[in-house]
C-alpha cells in the first residue's frame, strides 16, 4: 500500500519480507562516520596561554570539586551514622518495651497460678470438713446430695 508519491512498482504489497541484513549495515565503518569532514584548529600562542589558563582552573576546579565532595561524603556519613544511632535507640526502646511486657505476663501468670492454689486449697478444706462431717454423724449432707449426684438423687 502506498501514498500518492509512492511509485507504481512499490503500490503492491510484496509477498516477501525484506531480509534483516539489507536493512541494518553489519559494522559498517561507513554508517559511523560523520558525513563533514573535520577540522583542524588554527594553532596560536594565544589559544595556548588560554588552555594553559583553563587547565589551571580546571586544577582548581577539580581541587574544588574534590573538597566539594569530600564534605558531602563526610555529610552523608555522619547522617548514615546518626541514623544508625538513632535506629539503636529505637530498638533498645522497643527491647525495654518487650522487657517490661514479658514481666508484666510473668506477673499476670504468677497471680493467677497464687489464685487457683488458693482456690484449690479452700476447696480441698471444704472437702475435709464435709468428710469430717460424715465420720461424726454418718450422714451426708443435703446440700452435698444435690450437687455430687447430678440431682438424680433428691
Amino acid at each position: 500500500m502506498g501514498t500518492e508519491m509512492t511509485p507504481i512498482a512499490s503500490q503492491e504489497p510484496s509477498r516477501t519480507g525484506t531480509p534483516v541484513r539489507a536493512t541494518t549495515p553489519m559494522r559498517s565503518p561507513n554508517s559511523s562516520r560523520p558525513s563533514t569532514p573535520p577540522r583542524s584548529s588554527p594553532a596560536s600562542t594565544l589559544t595556548d596561554l588560554h588552555s594553559d589558563n583553563l587547565n589551571l582552573n580546571k586544577n582548581e576546579l577539580s581541587e574544588k570539586e574534590l573538597q566539594m565532595k569530600t564534605r558531602r561524603e563526610i555529610m552523608v556519613l555522619g547522617t548514615q551514622l546518626g541514623l544508625g544511632v538513632e535506629v539503636e535507640r529505637i530498638r533498645s526502646k522497643a527491647h525495654d518495651k518487650l522487657m517490661n511486657n514479658l514481666a508484666a505476663a510473668r506477673h499476670k501468670a504468677e497471680e493467677k497460678r497464687a489464685a487457683a492454689e488458693a482456690n484449690r486449697n479452700h476447696q480441698a478444706a471444704k472437702t475435709e470438713e464435709q468428710a469430717d462431717y460424715i465420720r461424726r454423724t454418718g450422714h451426708v449432707p443435703s446440700s452435698y446430695l444435690s450437687f455430687s449426684c447430678c440431682n438424680w438423687c433428691s
